[in-house]
C-alpha cells in the first residue's frame, strides 16, 4: 500500500516544492509557465486514456495530483 501511495505522491513533491518558492519569493525566476501547459496536458491526455486502457489506479491519482499542483504554480 505504501509503494502505490509513493507511486501517486512522490513525483507531485517536487512541484508543490517550486509552488512553495515561487509563492514565498514572489517570482517566477528560471521557472517556465510553458512546463506547466505542456504537463498538464500530458496529464488530462493520460486522464482520458484511462478510460481505454486501464492501467495503475497510482499512476491515475497521480495524474489528478499533478494537475492541481500544475495549475496552483501557474496561477
Amino acid at each position: 500500500m505504501w509503494d502505490k501511495i509513493g507511486i501517486a505522491v512522490g513525483p507531485v513533491i517536487g512541484y508543490f516544492y517550486q509552488f512553495y518558492l515561487i509563492r514565498k519569493k514572489k517570482s517566477v525566476g528560471t521557472f517556465s509557465i510553458n512546463l506547466c501547459g505542456m504537463l498538464l496536458f500530458c496529464n488530462i491526455m493520460r486522464i482520458g486514456f484511462y478510460f481505454f486502457t486501464k492501467y495503475a489506479f497510482a499512476l491515475l491519482v497521480q495524474s489528478f495530483l499533478m494537475i492541481i499542483a500544475q495549475v496552483m504554480t501557474a496561477i
